[in-house]
């Protein structure tokens, strides 16, 4: 297996110092990010992490209490916070496990602890990235560099769950190339919370292994997801809410990251309300284009880690919707690229870090304006082509364990 040498990071202190670094970082760009947010605004300055994690938490309490998830009256009689947002869970039921360890604690114990556990899932997230890429870790600066990816600050700011998601990604890849698949299936289970960010990678790996017989995969997938449902099928009545949420047209939404809503935008009716169908027809065309490219190589072995970043850029890009925090799933190409530093590269790190900070300056100022986010996939897909082109490579080319 391989091993991760922390240069520099082998003492508690050098650790606490690297950590105390991250987190000055990250203070200072959540308050250059309140700043220029427009006075009397809705969406006025916030604790971090305190944007969306009350709606899981009231989501929480009123599943204790057998209610409804999606219901507006019964998420608002739970809201203290100063927060003027209104609005319901947008994932499945079974979405409320990756919170589970945090929101049954008081709001202000649970929003301390879910700050804490998302700031902790950035390095962790890196580490991840070095061990899936086979990357020996850097000097503490350029992991520094590493941990301070937009994206990830957002994910953060907002106290969303896509980090924890990015995570469970990065170990799904891992334990393919591991061929552990029982682990694999168990994380595509847990991956099902928030499918659509990267449904056209769990798609192709999951026609893979239907073409290749892996069926410990769909086994321990349909496992695990029995698992996350069991409690909704017993008790309540989550899981009928939640399909009555999305068959009243909650979840078509607007202005995201992605090729639909631009579509949308252009096509829309005089009275300003956009169609529907972007959002289906653009992820079917990629999947079914996704689906030919890869029985046109089916005998091939693939790199599925190295496959990675581009099919979740696409999936990104063309998903039915998807927000600039979602972003973070490419924690891997970012590291991979500011590890090449090390190689004597300086164009491509370079370029990624001015990526990353152009991204955090531009959700500054749009605030809620996230379409206009939708060039940074684009940008991902033609900087990972580019790095393959100059022979920017990982110090074990064949990807094998």
């Amino acid at each position: 297996m391989v091993q991760i040498k922390l240069h520099g990071l082998n003492s508690w202190p050098a650790l606490m110092l690297f950590l105390a670094a991250m987190a000055l970082a990250y203070g200072a760009f959540f308050h250059l990010t309140g700043i220029f947010v427009p006075a009397g605004s809705q969406a006025r300055i916030m604790d971090a992490g305190g944007r969306d994690l009350p709606i899981y938490w009231c989501a929480w309490q009123i599943h204790t209490q057998n209610g409804n998830l999606y219901s507006l009256p019964e998420t608002q009689k739970h809201r203290s916070d100063p927060i003027d947002s209104k609005d319901v869970i947008h994932n499945p039921p079974w979405s409320l496990w990756l919170f589970a360890p945090v929101v049954w604690l008081p709001y202000e114990s649970a929003h301390i602890a879910w700050i804490i556990i998302n700031f902790l899932l950035i390095p962790l997230n890196v580490f991840l990235s070095l061990r899936l890429f086979r990357i020996s870790a850097p000097q503490p600066f350029l992991l520094l560099f590493m941990c301070i990816f937009a994206p990830a600050f957002l994910c953060w700011y907002y106290g969303q769950v896509s980090l924890a998601l990015t995570a469970m990604t990065l170990l799904m890849l891992y334990w393919h190339r591991l061929r552990w698949d029982w682990l694999v299936g168990a994380c595509l289970a847990c991956m099902t919370i928030k499918p659509h960010i990267y449904y056209l990678l769990a798609f192709l790996i999951g026609l893979n292994a239907l073409i290749h017989f892996r069926w410990r995969i769909f086994a321990g997938f349909t496992v695990t997801l029995g698992v996350l449902l069991l409690p909704f099928w017993m008790t309540g009545s989550a899981i009928s809410d939640w399909l009555h949420w999305i068959q009243g047209g909650q979840a078509t939404i607007y202005m995201t990251t992605n090729i639909s809503t631009w579509i949308r935008i252009f096509i829309a009716a005089d009275n300003g309300i956009p169609p529907v169908w972007p959002m289906y027809l653009i992820p079917a065309i990629s999947l079914t284009a996704g689906s030919c490219w890869l029985l046109s190589r089916k005998k091939t072995s693939l790199i599925w880690e190295e496959l990675s970043i581009p099919l979740m850029a696409v999936s990104l890009l063309t998903a039915p919707y998807s927000w600039a925090y979602d972003f973070c799933l490419l924690m891997g190409w970012h590291v991979v690229l500011v590890s090449s530093w090390n190689q004597g590269r300086r164009v491509l790190p370079a370029v990624t870090c001015l990526c990353t900070f152009f991204f955090m300056a531009q959700t500054t100022f749009l605030q809620r304006d996230m379409h206009f986010l939708v060039w940074f996939p684009v940008a991902v897909i033609i900087l990972w082509a580019c790095r393959n082109q100059t022979g920017v490579v990982t110090p074990e080319k064949d990807f094998r364990p």
